[in-house]
């Protein structure tokens, strides 16, 4: 994604931030859990398991 967008890894972390008000690692960490939570409210536990 930084080859597209033709800037640094710390210039897009401090424009994510004040974009979105977390850092892109935070937001993949809350984005992983908001899937698992969805997994296990349509019970797919097998693919939660296996982290297909």
């Amino acid at each position: 994604m930084l080859e597209h967008l033709h800037i640094p890894e710390r210039q897009f972390q401090k424009r994510f931030m004040q974009t979105v008000g977390v850092t892109p690692q935070f937001y993949i960490r809350v984005k992983r859990f908001n899937e698992a939570i969805r997994l296990m409210d349509t019970g797919e536990y097998e693919r939660l398991i296996t982290g297909t």
